[in-house]
């Protein structure tokens, strides 16, 4: 259900893309931001130029924020504590295998039938960005498979109207109608 079929590091970037988009920023400076964030991400992987790594993200995060009319001052404390707290969240172990951890390797030792779900609507984990590459390692596998997207779902499978994950909140904490009669059936066949 909403699984990624690609890495991590390709999830994030479309996920920092799409964000900072919103925000009608200059698509050079946010490439330049998320290039820097990517460089982190491998210096950390490495555990080398840490330190230089987290200093330029964080001048390529300060650049973003005096983009989107935060002060000088301002923009380089946020962008401090963003760099911290990215560098910390990068070293976690867990975070560290995620990153380059490829699942569709998983999916291609698979012997089992499998059900594959998304959301329409998902803006988190795209049914664009991984239905296709999740469909050629289930085909890679030789098993049976099924693929169903739900248009009008967001990544948790509730009904919504944008699929942002500031939604959320605000929508019934319910799935859409047609999640759990298609689960059933599909335990049935």
């Amino acid at each position: 259900m909403a699984s990624a079929g690609v890495t991590l590091k390709k999830v994030l970037r479309f996920q920092v893309q799409q964000a900072f988009s919103q925000a009608n920023l200059d698509p050079e400076l946010i490439e330049q931001e998320i290039n820097a964030r990517e460089r982190l991400m491998d210096a950390i992987l490495d555990s080398e130029g840490v330190t230089e790594a987290k200093n330029h993200y964080g001048q390529q995060f300060a650049t973003i924020q005096q983009a989107m009319g935060v002060d000088s001052a301002r923009a380089n404390m946020i962008a401090q504590q963003q760099a911290t707290q990215l560098a910390a969240t990068f070293q976690s172990a867990q975070m560290q295998s995620l990153i380059v951890h490829d699942p569709t390797d998983d999916l291609r030792t698979l012997d089992i039938p499998t059900l594959v779900l998304f959301g329409g609507k998902d803006t988190q984990v795209t049914v664009d960005m991984n239905k296709s590459s999740i469909e050629k390692a289930l085909q890679s596998a030789g098993v049976s498979y099924q693929t169903k997207v739900f248009p009008e779902a967001n990544h948790l499978f509730q009904k919504a109207n944008t699929g942002s994950v500031q939604e959320y909140s605000t929508l019934e904490s319910t799935f859409v109608d047609e999640l759990i009669p298609t689960l059933i059936e599909w335990i049935k066949d």
